[in-house]
């Protein structure tokens, strides 16, 4: 995927695969109800791995990954005023 990058808080990531991707882009959103945080993180690590990756590698960047979700601050006109 080269050339295709997300950005999520601060951070820009380049997903290895179409699948790395969906599983990030679920993971910040929680968008599949019932998939646990470390599924998510096992799933992207197993696609880093599978790109080349070693699992020390690829677990220190799912790590720096979790870690730019939490740099995620909505502005102002995007919280909730309930």
């Amino acid at each position: 995927m080269s050339g295709f990058a997300m950005i999520f808080g601060k951070c820009v990531w380049v997903p290895p695969s179409p699948k790395a991707a969906t599983l990030a882009l679920a993971y910040f959103f929680g968008t599949m109800p019932g998939v646990t945080p470390g599924a998510y993180e096992d799933g992207i690590r197993q696609q880093l791995v599978v790109a080349g990756a070693t699992q020390e590698a690829a677990s220190a960047e799912v790590k720096w990954l979790v870690g730019c979700f939490a740099t995620y601050t909505p502005d102002d006109a995007h919280k909730s005023h309930g």
